[in-house]
């Protein structure tokens, strides 16, 4: 019994030794937001979301078209920030969050975050969760319009569906709450 505990451990340590740290990693583990936009998250930041283009590469499809817009491949960089049909999504929250921000490329914009999300303080804090709960929500909608509940839904309903989230879950932190009244009004 003790040997195999020992093998055990050994293989653990062996597994752990091999796992790459991430410069991301404060973004999913200290994240307000809802646990399912976390893992969303968590997805996109290892590109495991199931996008067309990615569903194309594993066999799974035959085109990978975006569902959205129908005009370029569904990737990850095009679904969140270039596709017509939701590119205004992040600059509409980031205006709300009152950050002052250019959306580039998901590469690009994964460097950005990691940057404006160290720390302990609100914008830190608000950040996180405004990202995870974007994110979410383009997947969300995105995925209403590919399995056809609410098709016709007009994508300008994401963002006040976002920001709701944002501020429900926000709100958690009691000494945040005036700030997130004022973002309110």
């Amino acid at each position: 019994m003790v040997l195999f505990y020992v093998q055990r451990c050994k293989i653990y340590d062996q597994l752990a030794k091999d796992d790459e740290t991430v410069d991301w990693s404060h973004i999913i583990q200290y994240n307000a937001a809802r646990p399912r936009a976390v893992v969303c998250l968590w997805l996109v930041y290892h590109r495991r979301l199931a996008t067309k283009s990615r569903l194309k590469r594993l066999g799974l499809l035959q085109e990978d078209v975006c569902s959205l817009c129908n005009e370029q491949e569904e990737d990850i960089d095009h679904l969140m920030l270039n596709c017509g049909v939701t590119k205004h999504v992040w600059p509409t929250i980031l205006d709300w969050l009152e950050v002052k921000h250019k959306s580039g490329q998901w590469q690009v914009e994964k460097k950005w975050v990691v940057q404006n999300t160290k720390g302990k303080g609100y914008h830190s804090y608000m950040l996180k969760i405004a990202i995870a709960e974007t994110v979410y929500g383009l997947w969300m909608y995105r995925n209403k319009c590919v399995f056809g509940t609410d098709a016709n839904e007009d994508a300008t309903k994401i963002v006040p569906r976002i920001i709701d989230s944002i501020v429900y879950r926000g709100w958690l932190k009691v000494k945040y709450r005036k700030r997130i009244g004022l973002l309110m009004m």
